[in-house]
């Protein structure tokens, strides 16, 4: 084989690869999606933290978010933590303890 002739198989593969990396992307994403969705009956008001002060303000938050309001835990959960960081008024303890209840109440692990 040539150099040119291998360069454009080469080529070639790293397509395939990429294109099937973008399947997988897809495929977890959906499941991820289709396993939070049994936590959607969950109402976000069933999570309480350490203190009731922070347990409101995380319910408040969640709530009046107006670029897409959390109800339930499987709206929660389809978000990142890092995604619900940038709301308003919730720091990283907050959200750490949010976390850490959520595995312990329903052994399910936030990311």
């Amino acid at each position: 084989m040539e150099k040119e002739e291998l360069l454009r198989k080469l080529s070639r593969l790293n397509e395939i690869v990429s294109e099937a990396k973008e399947i997988v992307n897809e495929i977890e994403t959906f499941s991820r999606d289709a396993y939070y969705s049994q936590f959607d009956n969950i109402p976000i008001t069933e999570i309480q933290l350490e203190t009731k002060a922070l347990t409101t303000r995380f319910h408040n938050v969640c709530r009046n978010n107006w670029e897409s309001p959390i109800y339930t835990l499987g709206d929660l959960l389809k978000k990142s933590p890092k995604e619900v960081s940038y709301f308003r008024c919730l720091g990283k303890t907050c959200i750490e303890q949010v976390r850490q209840y959520i595995f312990l109440a329903y052994d399910v692990e936030w990311k």
